[in-house]
């Protein structure tokens, strides 16, 4: 957060401003006159013709006119250092820099609390001027040749202040020297605000006027803030609820991803190290079609198989036809047979007996007809 910020930010339902700096008007409509004159009283550059903050900054040419629809930061549209699509809209200045930078990132944390609207005009001004004002860039806290040492000293010993309150500005990472392109800094130096090192954005003792910070602070008044005086103070609380609120956002989408498909699938994919609401309802798509495809395959196999015992089990017509036929012929050889046995019974046998054949031979005399020819 720019330095600006940390005097107006980090209230706490409204403690008082100490107003220690002094006039210079935020916007002058229909040019930045003012500022020119302040500037040159404080031995500045009264025509600035670069603009020299990060991140959103024209960098070549600096600064320059823009269109007919940069409106919402119009006191600075015949000079301005920011570019129309940098300040569109209140929301888009706002969401800029992330959620830990917001001006009202109160809101919807204190029982349903919104920004008030007299109090976020003033953070517009505010961005507007820091976004856009070619002056921002002359009360920079660091040099670049800062900036870029503590960079080459961060990259021997990491940001020693960060996490914020990680070391003080006394323990030994600072003290002593650090030698840079041939210029030697003292390691105090990096220590910074104990958060931020030197670096191209940070503005620092910039004179505001103390009517406009009044101003300020009566707009807020009312309003919810995180700290008590340092925006940074909180900054750490703050990011934890944020990847906490994100973590719980993130199981709760995982939890529908997965609602309608069955518990076997919902525990595989759970059981998957990191996996995103997206990610998982993905996988349990591909997995239930896949499971799917199987239980459709089996199906049609079962569906084969019980045919095939139908078929098996069903006999042709022709052999239903031999089957009664023979069970008919059964039927009328056992009512023949009664029939016989009945008559047996009655003594009127179906069949009587034939005579037995006699062995006597012929008399003499008698003609013996065999091989007789007639015609003889």
């Amino acid at each position: 957060m720019r330095e600006a910020d940390a005097l107006f930010s980090p209230l706490s339902r409204a403690p008082s401003l100490t107003a220690t700096i002094r006039p210079h008007c935020l916007s002058q409509p229909p040019s930045d006159r003012r500022n020119n004159a302040v500037a040159q009283s404080l031995g500045k550059e009264p025509n600035p013709t670069t603009c020299a903050l990060e991140y959103f900054h024209k960098a070549v040419p600096a600064p320059a006119p823009e269109g007919d629809n940069f409106t919402e930061c119009h006191p600075w549209k015949e000079n301005a250092c920011c570019h129309e699509a940098t300040v569109t809209t209140p929301e888009a200045i706002n969401s800029a820099y992330g959620s830990g930078y917001l001006w009202n990132r109160c809101d919807g944390w204190v029982d349903g609390y919104k920004m008030s609207d007299a109090c976020e005009r003033f953070f517009v001004q505010e961005a507007c001027m820091y976004e856009c004002s070619p002056h921002a860039g002359q009360y920079r806290r660091y040099t670049d040749g800062e900036a870029a040492a503590f960079a080459a000293f961060s990259a021997v010993e990491g940001n020693p202040g960060n996490p914020y309150g990680a070391f003080l500005a006394t323990d030994a990472v600072y003290q002593g020297t650090f030698d840079h392109l041939g210029v030697t800094y003292n390691k105090s130096v990096f220590f910074g605000n104990g958060v931020y090192g030197p670096n191209s954005w940070q503005m620092y003792k910039m004179p505001i006027k103390a009517s406009y910070c009044d101003a300020f602070l009566t707009a807020c008044a009312n309003d919810y803030f995180c700290g008590t005086g340092d925006f940074w103070e909180c900054s750490a609380d703050y990011q934890a609820d944020i990847r906490a609120k994100t973590i719980a956002d993130e199981a709760a989408a995982l939890t529908a991803a997965l609602q309608n498909y069955s518990s076997e699938i919902q525990a595989e994919v759970r059981n998957v190290t990191g996996i995103t609401a997206a990610g998982a309802a993905a996988m349990a798509q591909d997995l239930a079609e896949a499971r799917g495809e199987t239980a459709a395959a089996e199906q049609q196999i079962a569906a084969v198989e019980q045919k095939y015992e139908e078929e098996k089990s069903k006999l042709p017509d022709w052999g239903i036809v031999l089957i009664i036929s023979l069970c008919v012929l059964l039927a009328l050889i056992f009512l023949f047979v009664g029939y016989i046995y009945s008559l047996e019974k009655a003594g009127t046998p179906l069949f009587a007996q034939l005579p037995a054949t006699s062995t006597t031979k012929p008399a003499s005399g008698a003609v013996e007809m065999k091989n007789v020819d007639v015609h003889t």
